[in-house]
């Protein structure tokens, strides 16, 4: 779910041994910060951690209505992840979650048709399946079906050699091609979408950070419009998500930063447990 530059790291439950995307990754950060308790990891958490902070683009310049209560990060790459920061007094900590996997809610006919499109493949269906590389596969396919008939050639081949996700996110920014522009144009609002149900559950007053692999990729489509017709449209609340800023991440090493930053909170409690009296 992390940028493919940086280790994913998830977690089962809080409190729980931390599982690493491979033990080369374990075995480096053990190195690194000398520390076998991992503390709990979840979903997006590492990202989270380096957040706010440099790299980061807006794609609406307006304040949020307060300030240093509560943000978010949406992110979509491989997967979907989530994370909510809540402010304790000193620090933005970020909150275990999994809610990439939450329920997909369609919001008009074209939707409609799209959750019965995935239904049909995968049965239940979360924001997972759409919100991400493989998301954007299943939207493309779904675009290819309904409109009845096959892509050209030309771009046959370059999704043969380059893969489904990367060139249809190109050609929909170009206009090359009409599945890949309404194939994006789905993508984008459907994302917008849930990082607004997201800072409606987070009460994101601090903002909204948009993360992963996808996301800088496409920023001209975030800022086309769709993204933030769907990220308001939430009826009585408009006005409320009008405020809020949203934020796209630039660093593709967040999620490294973001571990980091927490490892070195870990040791800094550990030394000043060590130097407490009566620890010695």
């Amino acid at each position: 779910m992390l940028h493919t530059r940086s280790p994913r790291i998830a977690a089962r439950a809080e409190g729980r041994p931390v599982t690493f995307c491979s033990e080369r990754c374990r075995d480096e950060f053990d190195r690194l910060f000398g520390l076998s308790d991992r503390g709990g990891w979840i979903g997006e958490s590492p990202e989270a951690a380096a957040v706010p902070g440099g790299g980061e683009r807006d794609v609406r310049s307006r304040r949020g209505h307060l300030a240093g209560i509560a943000f978010a990060l949406i992110a979509a790459g491989t997967g979907l992840g989530e994370a909510i920061l809540f402010w304790d007094g000193s620090t933005h900590v970020p909150s275990a979650s999994e809610g990439g996997h939450t329920d997909f809610g369609p919001r008009d006919k074209t939707e409609t048709e799209l959750l019965g499109f995935l239904i049909g493949k995968y049965g239940h269906v979360s924001y997972e399946r759409i919100v991400s590389g493989m998301g954007l596969e299943n939207i493309y396919d779904f675009v290819k079906a309904r409109a009845g008939f096959e892509e050209p050639g030309w771009l046959k081949e370059r999704i043969a050699a380059e893969g489904v996700a990367p060139v249809v996110s190109e050609e929909g920014m170009k206009g090359t091609d009409k599945n890949c522009v309404e194939a994006l144009r789905l993508f984008v609002s459907i994302y917008g979408a849930e990082a607004g149900n997201l800072a409606l559950k987070a009460l994101a007053t601090h903002g909204v950070y948009l993360g992963g692999g996808i996301t800088p990729k496409i920023l001209n489509a975030l800022a086309s419009g769709g993204f933030l017709d769907s990220f308001e449209d939430k009826g009585r609340f408009r006005e409320f998500m009008k405020g809020l800023p949203v934020r796209v991440i630039l660093n593709d090493r967040t999620g490294l930063i973001g571990a980091a930053n927490y490892a070195a909170r870990m040791l800094g409690e550990t030394v000043r447990k060590v130097s407490l009296p009566g620890n010695r």
